[in-house]
């Protein structure tokens, strides 16, 4: 996709969900406890990102209790 062409940074998902629900017990139950919907919550996981600073990821690994480089493939 042209959209995604020099985004390079990916979520690893697995590891995240894995996580999210050990914490959580549910993926809904984070998001709504956290603020997110369920669309914002897998497009941060799913589409490619700019740069580790992006603001999308510092605040998912922030209210996961994990670092940015924990939370990177």
């Amino acid at each position: 996709m042209q959209r995604y062409k020099r985004c390079t940074i990916r979520v690893n998902k697995e590891k995240v969900n894995r996580y999210v629900r050990f914490k959580y017990g549910t993926i809904e139950k984070f998001c709504k406890v956290v603020g997110y919907s369920r669309v914002r919550y897998w497009q941060i996981l799913n589409k490619p990102h700019l740069s580790k600073s992006e603001k999308c990821l510092q605040d998912l690994a922030s209210k996961i209790d994990l670092s940015i480089d924990e939370i990177l493939m």
